[in-house]
């Protein structure tokens, strides 16, 4: 569960999660933004607590 999640920003709050980020907003290849809130990363997924 996304505890808290900035869309104005790109910033997530995930318990246990380092360095998570929505990559929305980034161009594609065609010159269009990638949808906000559909595609994220972060440093290692394994670490995410029950909580999170």
């Amino acid at each position: 569960m996304v505890t808290e999640l900035n869309l104005h920003g790109r910033t997530l709050h995930v318990e246990g999660l380092v360095n998570a980020r929505d990559l929305g907003g980034l161009p594609r290849r065609n010159g269009t933004p990638t949808p906000r809130g559909v595609f994220f990363r972060s440093e290692n997924v394994d670490w995410v607590s029950p909580a999170g």
